[in-house]
């Protein structure tokens, strides 16, 4: 689901098979997304804001947020590839009925995305640095002048080599939206971290209602105003990024190459994938205009 449009034929196809799937008393909301790519963010949301009603009627008020439907991530681990699915389970989701959970997937510009990841790397290790030489997706061979992509390792679960940053961006988003064909489909949303900044309630409404879930009646919507990143993994406090700050940061338009050197601009068009580009209406930023 793109842009988390009501006149999405996608979105409701996915909410109505969810629900024909899962009794209303057994459905749950899990996040998963890459790293930087708003997690915390829409499950804080969702655990301030919506209840699956049925649920809540069932075990009364007073009780946690997962009591209501709305856990912290899917069972198999936010960051944690989608083929994973069946195979792993989080300590605390031991006894997690998986096929109960509604997957919410955050995505975001990938060129913002790379720009994180540059500033906060988590579980993925590439050579790069911070004076210049970041995203730093291929150096330039040379004997032949000709660009080799650096490789990014990531650990979650077991070590996988990436092609470059690009390609981990690829790579991760494509297990949910292209399974492969053995595997049956399963309902998912994507979700745009740029829909979850600035259309915080519709978005938060929408992917609550997928799952057959209400905001909280008779309650004021609850906008999470500080950066919604808690706890030492990630990064300094100084460098989180609050709602508003992220509006201020997100609403100005692309510097040209997004401050890409030349090399990293065209690997980036070269190797993001167009599909997922397309899917979710990214583009490129602007090259640097030409000298006078």
């Amino acid at each position: 689901n793109n842009n988390n449009n009501n006149n999405n034929p996608t979105y409701h196809d996915t909410c109505q098979r969810y629900q024909q799937l899962v009794p209303p008393l057994e459905r749950m909301i899990g996040c998963a997304g890459m790293f930087n790519t708003g997690t915390n963010v829409i499950t804080k949301l969702l655990k301030a804001n919506c209840i699956i009603p049925e649920r809540y009627e069932h075990y009364g008020p007073g009780q946690s947020k997962e009591t209501y439907g709305m856990r912290f991530q899917v069972p198999w681990g936010k960051h944690t590839p989608a083929h994973y699915k069946w195979d792993h389970a989080t300590k605390q989701a031991q006894a997690i009925n998986k096929t109960n959970i509604l997957p919410v997937v955050t995505i975001r510009h990938p060129y913002d995305w790379m720009t994180s990841m540059c500033h906060h790397n988590y579980e993925a290790r590439w050579n790069h640095n911070d004076q210049g030489q970041c995203p730093h997706l291929a150096d330039l061979d040379p004997m032949t002048h000709q660009p080799q992509l650096v490789p990014v390792n990531v650990n979650i679960r077991e070590r996988v080599v990436h092609k470059s940053l690009a390609h981990l961006w690829n790579d991760w988003y494509h297990e949910y939206y292209d399974p492969p064909a053995q595997e049956s489909p399963y309902p998912f949303l994507m979700v745009r971290f740029e829909d979850i900044i600035f259309h915080t309630k519709q978005t938060t409404q929408q992917i609550c209602e997928c799952a057959g879930g209400i905001l909280r009646p008779n309650e004021p919507f609850q906008y999470i105003v500080e950066s919604a990143k808690d706890g030492p993994g990630h990064g300094k406090v100084s460098e989180r990024t609050g709602m508003v700050k992220a509006w201020m940061k997100y609403g100005t338009p692309p510097s040209p190459q997004h401050g890409f050197n030349n090399l990293d601009y065209h690997m980036a068009q070269q190797h993001l994938s167009s599909q997922l580009m397309n899917e979710f209406q990214y583009s490129h930023p602007p090259p640097h205009p030409p000298p006078k």
